[in-house]
C-alpha cells in the first residue's frame, strides 16, 4: 500500500544522523525545509528528492543534502513537491518550477539544481524548462543515479539487474503509471533524455553499476557527448553499488565519499 510505501521511506532514512554544522528550518510560503551550513555563502541549492514522484520528502532526504551543501558551502532548499498518485504530472515540474522563480525572486545569483532518482529526472526537466522560457539557467545540474526514461518502465522493457536490493521492475512501473497519469509519458517534462538536450547547465551525474535503471545514466552520456561543445556532463561511476546508495551517507564509507565527490563537484562550477 501507497502509506506502507511512505512510511517505509521516511522510516528507513530519518535516523540517520544530521551534520551538526548543518541547521534545518521549514521554508516559508513554499513547501519544504532550509538546510544551512555554518558559513553559507550567497548561492543555493535547490534539491529536488527522489522517490519515484510517489515517496520521499525533504524529511527522509535531510541527512543526504546536509552532508551535499557542507561541502558546497551554500544553504539549500529542499521541495516537498506534490506527490502522485494524488497529483500526478506535470504539478511536480510546477511545484519545481516555482520554487526557482522564488530564489530568483529573493535575488539568489548562483543556483545549482540537484536530485536523486525521480529527482534527477526533474532536475533535468526543469532544466530544459528553464531554457525553453527564458528563466537564467542554473550553474550547474546534479544528477544522482537519475530516473530519465519512464516509457520503458510503462512498456515492460527495463532490464532486470539481479544484484539491486532497492528497486523491481514492477515497482518502478506503477510509480511510473502514478505519475503519468493521463498524460503521454514521451514527453520531456516526464521522460527528459526524450527531449531537446542543447543549452542545459554543465550536469555531474552520479551512477551505480548494480543500479536498475543505470542505463538512463549512461544514455544520457552518450546523448551530451554527441552534442559536442553545446554541453557538459562529468560521470561518475560506483561500480558494485545500487540505486540511490547516496542516501546511505553518515552509514556508509562509500556513500561518504561519493557525496563528498558530487558536492566538490558542483562547487567548482559555481
Amino acid at each position: 500500500p501507497l502509506r506502507v510505501q511512505r512510511w517505509a521511506m521516511e522510516a528507513g532514512t530519518v535516523a540517520i544522523p544530521v551534520p551538526r554544522a548543518v541547521s534545518a528550518r521549514r521554508a516559508v510560503g513554499i513547501a519544504g525545509e532550509w538546510l544551512i551550513p555554518e558559513g553559507a555563502g550567497r548561492g543555493a541549492l535547490l534539491y529536488l528528492h527522489g522517490g519515484g514522484y510517489v515517496v520521499g520528502s525533504a524529511r527522509s532526504h535531510r541527512s543526504l543534502v546536509a552532508r551535499l551543501v557542507r561541502e558546497m558551502g551554500c544553504r539549500a532548499l529542499v521541495l516537498d513537491y506534490r506527490r502522485a498518485p494524488e497529483h500526478p504530472h506535470p504539478a511536480a515540474l510546477e511545484d519545481a518550477l516555482e520554487a526557482y522563480r522564488a530564489l530568483l525572486g529573493d535575488g539568489v545569483e548562483q543556483i545549482t539544481i540537484a536530485g536523486d532518482s525521480a529527482g534527477g529526472g526533474l532536475t533535468l526537466a526543469l532544466a530544459a524548462r528553464l531554457r525553453d522560457i527564458g528563466l537564467p539557467t542554473p550553474a550547474a545540474l546534479g544528477l544522482i543515479c537519475p530516473w530519465l526514461d519512464v516509457t520503458i518502465d510503462l512498456t515492460g522493457n527495463r532490464p532486470v539487474a539481479p544484484r539491486e536490493p532497492i528497486l523491481s521492475p514492477g515497482l518502478i512501473s506503477s510509480w511510473g503509471r502514478a505519475y503519468v497519469g493521463a498524460g503521454d509519458p514521451s514527453t520531456p517534462g516526464i521522460s527528459p533524455l526524450l527531449g531537446a538536450l542543447d543549452g542545459l547547465a554543465p550536469i555531474v551525474v552520479h551512477s551505480a553499476g548494480d543500479d536498475l535503471i543505470l542505463q538512463d545514466a549512461e544514455r544520457l552520456e552518450r546523448a551530451i557527448n554527441e552534442l559536442g561543445g553545446e554541453a557538459e556532463i562529468e560521470h561518475r561511476r560506483h561500480p558494485g553499488l545500487w540505486h540511490d546508495f547516496h542516501l546511505f551517507a553518515g552509514l556508509l564509507t562509500q556513500a561518504d565519499d561519493a557525496v563528498t565527490a558530487l558536492g566538490a563537484s558542483l562547487r567548482a562550477r559555481w
